[in-house]
Parts: C-alpha cells; structure tokens; sequence
C-alpha cells in the first residue's frame, strides 16, 4: 500500500510538472509569435504609410501638371491676339513649356507604376516550433549559419564560374595552377557529409567558360580563347544537355558564333540566354562610338537575337563578367572593372544603375573601393553581391524612405568565418546560400524552410 501511495504521488507530481512545463512552453510561444505579429503589423503600417504619402505626391504632381496645361492654352489664346514678333517668341517658350510637361507627365506615370513590397519575419528560437502555416511562409536568419564547407583541390587555384548541379554537388570552371596554358577545365565537385568530398575533371576544348545552367539541368557557356595558338576555336556560346555519365568527357553544341569574347551569362524560366557581348560585335559599324564597351542580350536556344540593349540609354558595362536573372525576370549584372551593378527589366531597359557613374570608354575606368563580382538573386528576390577585394559578400536592400538601394553587409572575414577572396554566390533549391573562395566552398543556411522549423523542438 505504502509503495502504491508513492507511486501513485510520484505520478502525481510528474502530471504537474508536464503541465507547469507544457503551459510555459505556451506562453512562450503566445510571447513569441505576438512579437513576430506586431513586428509584421508595424512592416505593413509602413508600407501602407509610404503608400498614402506617395498617393498624395502623386496628387499634387497631377493637379500640378493640369494647373500648367491650363495656363499654356491661356497662353495660347493671348497670343492670337498679340503681333506676330511676340507671337514667335511665345511660341517658341510655349514649345519648350509643353516638351518640359511631356517629360514631367512620363514621370508622374513612372510614379505611379506599383512598386512590390515584401514583409520579412523575423528568426524564430529554436526552443519554440511555430505552427504549420507560419512554417510555410519561411523566416529569414539574423546571422547565417555555417551549413558545411569543403576545400578545393590545389591545382584549383582560379575559378572563372560555377553552378550548381544538385544540392550537393557544383561545377566549376578552373584555370589550373599547374598548367601554364592559361586554359580552362570543368571539374564536378560532389559533397558526401562529414567533410568528405570528391571531385571529377571533365576534358575540354581549350578556353575560357562562364557557365549557366537551366532548371531543367542543361548547362550554356560563353567561350573565349586566351590565345592565338588555339586556331578555329572562336568565341561562341556553347551548349551541353547536362549529362556526367561518360566520365571524363564532357561535349558542347554550338549555339552563336561571335568575333570578340563574350562574357556574362545567365538562363530564364522562358529558356532563353542572357549575354554580355561586345558592342562592335552586335553592330560593327558602330565600332568607334562603342569603343570597345559592352552590351546586353537575349537569345534563344537557336541562337537568334530577341532583345539588344545596344539602341537603349545608359547601357554601357565595361567588364561584365556574371549575371543573374530572379524568377520575375529582372537582370543584374556585376560591372567589375566600373565598380558597379546594373538593374534591367526583361526588355533590357535600364531600371537602375547603382551608385556609380555611367561609363563612356575603356578610359574612364578608375580605382573603385567597391568592386563587384560574383552576383545572384535570394530567395526573397533581393541581390547578393561578392567583393572580392575586400573579403567580403554583401547583399543590396532599398531603404524605407528613399526606396534607394544601399549595401548591406551580409559575410565578411572574422573569427568565426575565415573565408578569402569570395568570388562566386549562388542560392540552392534548399535555400543555401553557397560561397565559392579562393581555397574552398562555403554552404551557409540562409533561411529557414519547413523541415528546419518543425524540427526545432
């Protein structure tokens, strides 16, 4: 009986516990996803907030611009009643006045055009599982965190371009130390887990390959020679349907054929090709005005040109080594040797350009603290950018404000991340945010999907 009793209190006890336990464990949830509520709540207040305030802007600006329509018909009208040498000279301003209110009518329609904002949840604790549909939406990381990392062999001493093949394994376009030929090799790393990793070098024509690769895993290359010794090679954009089944061979199919090198280059959802070539390559004769800048295109798989950015305002790139195209079809492109980043909608228009002065020829290049290089778009669409020269990888945000975009430092040389040289970025389908450096490759987690949340109990 005596035994009964103390087990029977004992079960007793432990009941309690598991409840006192199981109401904390609730109560810090409530607390938490309060937070995350007022957080999202206080986000869209001022999205609405800078909805309204530019809804008044573009108010004002309309009436503004009916106020001085208005005055130039009067103006008309007094002038049929003046003499004819007042009537030219009002003419005259009254040309300028109405080419002045054409302009300021396609920025009001430019002010107007709807811009997409996006809420950001915060990071949950990991003491706490969130429910299922908050799990879904997905909440972003206050640091990234150090998913695995693996170096690159030593005779992989430069990387001209990578991408990934799975979410496990990358290929890269090396230069090897070993060989003074200056050529490339293509090499598939694979990671296995703890640590371990294996590699496979593909045999190649000879050259230069910047790599991308479509979704459905067939792989494109703009391709260059780096020297005259290797006759009949040219400079084309390649294609090869993916397949790493015959070992130690891999065979590209000619899609274009192009004078001077070609550089960046980036796929679509549509399949076509985004490419950075030479201006005097798309249009010879306007060789000695383009002087030897670049320019930006579309193809098909065919290789016909859909859309050339050479006949737009602005579009001048001087070394625009990797492009990037987000899932809603906007381009960026890194402009090394300018310092700078280019925004293009799918057209090819300029949307922004970021920073930096437009430049007009080789000539005008200068030393720049900020020099881009490897580019891709995050999961939330935003830009993530490296600088090599400065250890570091940055990721561009609008401000709240002025809706400009600002660098916001993202990973940088420290104690706990001692990476060199980041070159290459790109995201995996696992939301990994993948790092190629000077001696190896770093996968951080860069936000957390379904499995991560629930699994954090």
């Amino acid at each position: 009986k005596m035994i009964e009793d103390r087990l029977q209190c004992h079960v007793n006890d432990t009941d309690k516990e598991l409840n006192t336990r199981k109401i904390k464990i609730i109560e810090k949830t409530e607390q938490t996803f309060h937070v995350a509520i007022i957080d999202a709540t206080n986000q869209g207040h001022r999205i609405l907030t800078e909805y309204r305030d530019k809804f008044t802007t573009i108010e004002k600006f309309r009436v503004f611009l009916q106020r001085i329509n208005e005055a130039l018909h009067s103006v008309d009208a007094v002038i049929k009643q003046k003499e004819f040498a007042h009537y030219v000279g009002a003419f005259n301003l009254q040309s300028i006045a109405t080419d002045l209110v054409q302009e300021m009518f396609e920025e009001y329609q430019n002010l107007a055009k709807p811009k997409e904002q996006r809420l950001v949840l915060p990071e949950m604790e990991a003491t706490i599982t969130p429910p299922h549909h908050l799990a879904q939406v997905g909440t972003e990381r206050k640091h990234l965190k150090l998913a695995f990392y693996f170096p690159l062999d030593s005779d992989h001493s430069w990387i001209n371009s990578f991408v990934l093949t799975a979410n496990d394994k990358c290929l890269l376009s090396v230069r090897k130390s070993r060989e003074e030929t200056n050529f490339d090799s293509l090499v598939l790393y694979h990671y296995k887990g703890n640590g371990k990793v294996t590699f496979e070098e593909y045999d190649v024509v000879p050259g230069k390959y910047l790599l991308s690769r479509f979704s459905s895993g067939e792989i494109v290359a703009s391709y260059s020679h780096y020297s005259n010794s290797v006759k009949n090679c040219g400079n084309k954009v390649l294609y090869f349907n993916g397949d790493f089944s015959m070992t130690g061979y891999v065979s590209f199919d000619e899609i274009a054929t192009f004078n001077l090198p070609p550089y960046g280059i980036a796929t679509t959802k549509e399949n076509n090709i985004i490419l950075c070539v030479r201006a005097d390559d798309i249009s010879p004769h306007k060789a000695y005005e383009c002087k030897g800048l670049y320019q930006v295109m579309s193809m098909s798989l065919r290789g016909k040109i859909l859309h050339s950015s050479l006949k737009l305002p602005d579009a001048n790139l001087i070394r625009p080594d990797y492009v990037a195209v987000s899932d809603s079809g906007e381009i960026c492109i890194a402009d090394n040797e300018n310092g700078s980043i280019v925004i293009l909608n799918a057209n090819l228009t300029i949307k922004e350009r970021i920073n930096y002065e437009l430049p007009t020829s080789m000539a005008d290049v200068q030393a720049f603290k900020f020099r881009p290089h490897g580019i891709c778009y995050d999961t939330y669409g935003r830009i993530i950018v490296t600088d090599p020269d400065n250890n570091s990888v940055v990721r561009l945000v609008r401000t709240p404000g002025s809706q400009k975009y600002i660098l916001e430092p993202l990973l940088s040389q420290n104690a706990d991340c001692t990476f060199n040289g980041p070159k290459l970025v790109a995201m995996d389908n696992e939301s990994r945010l993948w790092v190629v450096c000077t001696d190896g490759v770093f996968v951080f987690d860069y936000c957390l999907c379904v499995e991560d949340l629930s699994s954090l109990s």
